[in-house]
């Protein structure tokens, strides 16, 4: 009998000496579940607003991976500034409006553009930062609706291309004057085409890019210094819009944040 109980004593502590160890082998299986994460990048940038101006330009190595691309305002950055000895491609057409992209060509482009439209470019080009100026030779027309839903489709169709890709749409600055337009239809006009372009870039979470920002006198028109005919950059103007453009890139860095949950 005594042999017994002794037995049944031991088979007790064995059993209570499992039961503990199982027990602090759960506590740390949920100890380690609590301390599990979720971890999401988190995009902050605000694009209802214009691009901020940043007091660091950037450095001119990330024109080397950039598209410009418009109408014969963009012209100007071509001719006067050193953007292509830093590598960037630049494109231009005058009289180029939203809805020539598809057929227009520029002969006088270098050899590699010569025979694309700036629609193909658009959608075809590796370069990871594009810029799109365009809007002028439109500035008389009165469906701003109907032209933003087309530039529209053409993002939509870069962004098909390439998700990654960072967009620009550069506004219009006020030009001395427009032939057949009042300055006051000028001002109206041109804030039709100003509002659409920073709705879209809204809408499509693209950036709008605010060309007047250093480049406009007290009544709110570009610099007389800064243009040759009152409405295209002569190489000064070309150069301090190049300075601005410096300034206002946007850095993934600086609004993209991990978050863990």
């Amino acid at each position: 009998f005594m042999r017994l109980c002794m037995k049944q004593r031991y088979l007790l502590h064995i059993l209570l000496f499992s039961t503990m160890l199982t027990s602090c082998h759960s506590s740390n299986i949920t100890d380690k579940k609590e301390t599990a994460y979720h971890c999401r990048n988190i995009n902050y940038y605000d694009y209802t607003k214009p691009v901020p101006y940043t007091e660091e330009a950037i450095d001119a190595s990330y024109y080397a991976n950039t598209f410009f691309a418009g109408d014969s305002r963009m012209g100007s950055l071509y001719l006067y500034t050193p953007l292509k000895d830093y590598g960037a491609e630049v494109w231009y057409c005058e009289s180029m409006s939203l809805y020539r992209i598809y057929d227009m060509l520029n002969p006088d482009m270098f050899e590699q553009f010569q025979d694309n439209t700036l629609y193909s470019l658009l959608t075809t080009t590796q370069k990871k930062n594009i810029y799109i100026w365009l809007g002028i030779n439109e500035i008389r027309q009165n469906d701003w609706n109907g032209w933003k839903n087309t530039y529209g489709e053409v993002i939509d169709d870069i962004r098909n291309h390439d998700p990654e890709c960072s967009v620009y749409l550069m506004s219009s600055y006020k030009p001395e004057y427009i032939t057949d337009l009042t300055d006051e239809e000028l001002n109206q006009q041109l804030a039709l085409a100003n509002e659409a372009m920073a709705s879209l870039a809204s809408e499509k979470h693209v950036y709008y890019y605010n060309t007047e920002d250093g480049m406009i006198d007290e009544v709110n028109k570009i610099k007389d210094e800064y243009v040759w005919d009152g409405l295209h950059l002569n190489a000064d103007g070309a150069n301090a819009l190049l300075d601005s453009i410096a300034h206002h890139v946007v850095k993934e860095e600086t609004y993209v944040k991990k978050i863990c949950e």
